[in-house]
């Protein structure tokens, strides 16, 4: 397997993962068992991944395999590459692949640490998970990650989380996991230009098709997710 066979190979999952949202078609479950028992209500499989006591790959029902890892341990790109070698035949190596990251698809800073005090008032806290939470790791471009890390963090988590044990993919994440540049216009989110350039990539890519969504569908969710960023 190449980068670019990985690469199609991950895009595939993740659209597979969307068409199946009560499965594996989530960023962050608040701990293993959970995501454990998500993914089986879907017909699909947790499996522990060699060494790593902070990582784990699904099977989720159609037989694509998903890094996931405990969003606050280190040594992820480590377990990346195990996983890649192991489970996919691709010969994974940082040094040849420049240009990539190896990244969590949730927003860390939205994952309590552990050595951070307990709230007094959980409700205070409903938009983070607990230091237990596993997130779901993606392989991007450095430029893509980067742009995404300093335009779009807070578009990337959800609105209303309402204290519940997983999140959701949004639209802004899912563009990030398909390695498409999100400031083209460098006017960052306040650019509708930016916006009408992601929705067309997905269209591209044959993504909305297989989602059976609209261009003007996402172009919507793309604008919602911008302005609740924004505010």
């Amino acid at each position: 397997m190449t980068l670019q066979d990985y690469l199609d190979y991950q895009r595939t999952s993740l659209v597979r993962a969307l068409e199946d949202p009560f499965g594996t078609g989530v960023v962050a479950a608040h701990d293993l068992t959970y995501l454990t028992r998500r993914v089986a209500m879907s017909n699909g499989s947790v499996h522990p991944l060699g060494r790593f006591r902070n990582a784990v790959f699904v099977i989720n029902k159609n037989g694509h395999k998903e890094l996931w890892c405990r969003a606050q341990a280190g040594r992820y790109t480590n377990a990346f590459t195990l996983f890649a070698n192991t489970q996919l035949g691709f010969a994974y190596d940082r040094a040849k692949c420049p240009g990539y990251d190896v990244d969590h698809l949730f927003n860390r800073g939205r994952v309590r640490r552990s050595h951070d005090p307990a709230p007094a008032d959980p409700l205070a806290f409903t938009h983070q998970l607990p230091p237990s939470t596993f997130v779901r790791m993606v392989l991007v471009k450095s430029s893509v990650n980067q742009a995404f890390g300093s335009m779009l963090e807070k578009a990337l988590g959800t609105k209303n989380d309402g204290g519940r044990p997983y999140r959701d993919f949004t639209s802004m994440q899912l563009a990030k996991a398909l390695n498409i540049a999100p400031n083209v216009t460098g006017a960052g989110l306040v650019s509708n230009g930016n916006l009408v350039h992601i929705a067309a990539e997905m269209e591209r890519l044959g993504v909305l098709a297989a989602l059976g969504v609209s261009r003007a569908q996402m172009l919507s969710e793309l604008m919602q997710q911008r302005d609740f960023a924004l505010r």
